[in-house]
């Protein structure tokens, strides 16, 4: 649904008006690197990831999301080779004291009350996971960016809601490359948090 991308978008931009800063960004990551979120144990979705410490300590800086509505270039969905439509959020992240800086790919698929297309998920880790994909495209980070030496870190999120609550595991993503995580998930661990933060309570 577009209006679930855009309000993700929003959110999960450190630039947003929201006033949370990182803070949404940081509380979705380290949520994707739990390794016990609830029962999806796809040790594969989390080899691609920041390590925790990492994720709470790091600056998140230069971010871009898709969609983003204050952007000309980037007002909808980022649109890879196949014409599929994406979700994502490209940053690049600097640990104190380091002065190299890592890099970022967050990527989103959102459902509904919808299954998820035929092999959709393995198209989208496909180019996700595409060793050369800077190479082929500087959308993400810029050429400048996508020549430095820092490493880069994809985030693959399957965000659904389940038919049947009780049976959360049905589904899921088609492609272990994504961690899983329910709508009610999403709720509890960050919405939730970013409700209680002193940016939006005071």
């Amino acid at each position: 649904p577009i209006w679930h991308s855009a309000f993700l978008a929003w959110l999960l931009n450190p630039e947003g008006s929201h006033n949370l800063r990182d803070f949404p960004l940081r509380r979705l990551l380290a949520a994707m690197a739990s390794a016990d979120l609830y029962e999806d144990k796809s040790k594969q979705s989390r080899d691609t990831m920041p390590p925790l410490h990492e994720i709470e300590e790091a600056d998140f800086l230069n971010p871009k999301v898709w969609p983003d509505a204050s952007e000309k270039d980037r007002q909808t969905e980022f649109v890879i080779d196949s014409g599929r439509r994406l979700d994502v959020v490209a940053t690049e992240l600097k640990l104190p004291k380091s002065i190299k800086r890592s890099r970022l790919l967050l990527v989103i698929e959102i459902k509904v009350k919808a299954k998820e297309g035929s092999d959709q998920t393995k198209e989208y880790a496909t180019w996700a996971l595409d060793p050369h994909l800077l190479k082929k495209d500087d959308r993400l980070f810029g050429a400048e960016s996508n020549g430095s030496q820092g490493s880069l870190y994809r985030a693959l999120l399957f965000l659904y809601r389940p038919v049947n609550s009780k049976n959360p595991e049905k589904g899921r993503a088609q492609s272990d490359a994504f961690r899983n995580m329910t709508y009610q998930v999403l709720v509890d661990d960050v919405l939730g948090a970013c409700e209680k933060h002193p940016a939006i309570s005071e």
